[in-house]
């Protein structure tokens, strides 16, 4: 899970970059989904170099 901080940080970069304006709760689906999901890839990852 990610900090209050990150997620506000994370929402500045929504705004700054895409023009989208999140609340604090969808920035932090988003943001963790996303920390979820390259956390996976790289488990994957590391599998596939150990075999």
């Amino acid at each position: 899970m990610l900090s209050k901080e990150s997620i506000i940080e994370f929402q500045l970069i929504a705004k700054e970059e895409f023009g989208e304006d999140l609340s604090f709760q969808e920035a932090s689906e988003i943001a963790n989904g996303l920390v979820d999901y390259f956390s996976l890839l790289k488990e994957l990852r590391i599998r596939n170099l150990q075999e």
